[in-house]
């Protein structure tokens, strides 16, 4: 592949994180208003943790040579935290909010805990990084990085939960594509542009190996949220309300129940 072709200048990819990261927020913000609905609340974290990183990342391109490294760890945050919102996000909205409460939140917080503090000493044991001198591009400072293993641990946890959630959304597809399916490809789109962003930059597949794409398929991931909300109402048909009903009332009787689903 010719390079030249397909090479984007550094400037358009910070307006694109810039976008990117007001599209995520306004995605958090929808959510949010509809917090007391099931699902609501992980994925506005899950949104205000992308929103985060995207703008982490600009800032980072934006920075002179002296603040680069902090603002590549100032977006960590929210790229370790993204995964962990989201996988809650899917455990709500799939039915099975019965795994969400403090301890499991918890146990899902170890990785991104730790990972967080490893980048921010990474300068004593280089974990997650190893060397980090900043270069020039196009006008602004990248940092080229190697990575340790601090890094592929997060990456593969992030991985594993996206992988779980996204696994939990295609389930509801398969079992309900009448009330659930365009609902819940949407979110699934929504998991999967920024897994794919991710991996064809850490595998070096991009003609421009100094940007990183990831946050900028939040644009991606944010619309499809927006769709979700607004045109297919997200939290007003999950799949909770039925789960806590066949809880509360099929697992009570001895006798057999025939249950009809309308569609709205």
């Amino acid at each position: 592949m010719n390079r030249d072709i397909v090479a984007i200048s550094p400037i358009v990819a910070v307006w694109i994180l810039c976008a990117a990261a007001i599209v995520a927020l306004v995605v958090a913000a929808l959510a949010w208003r509809q917090r007391e609905r099931p699902a609501a609340l992980p994925l506005a974290v899950a949104m205000v943790a992308e929103a985060w990183w995207a703008a982490g990342y600009a800032a980072e391109l934006l920075a002179g040579p002296e603040a680069t490294l902090f603002w590549a760890n100032v977006q960590w945050f929210g790229s370790v935290w993204v995964s962990v919102a989201w996988f809650i996000f899917a455990l709500e909205y799939t039915g099975n909010d019965k795994y969400v409460n403090a301890g499991s939140i918890a146990a899902l917080s170890i990785v991104p805990t730790f990972a967080s503090i490893l980048v921010w000493t990474n300068s004593a044991h280089g974990l997650v990084r190893r060397g980090v001198e900043t270069a020039p591009e196009g006008g602004l400072v990248i940092l080229p990085q190697t990575y340790g293993p601090g890094f592929w641990l997060a990456i593969g946890y992030g991985y594993a939960l996206a992988m779980v959630g996204s696994g939990l959304f295609l389930l509801l597809v398969v079992r309900s594509p009448s009330l659930f399916g365009s609902q819940s490809i949407a979110v699934l789109i929504a998991a999967a542009t920024p897994a794919i962003g991710n991996g064809l930059y850490v595998t070096g597949a991009l003609p421009w190996p100094w940007f990183d794409p990831t946050p900028v398929t939040f644009a991606v991931s944010g619309l499809a949220g927006v769709y979700a909300i607004r045109s297919e109402r997200l939290f007003d048909r999950t799949s909770v309300p039925r789960a806590l009903g066949r809880s509360a009332v099929v697992d009570g009787m001895d006798d057999g129940v025939v249950v009809v689903v309308g569609q709205p």
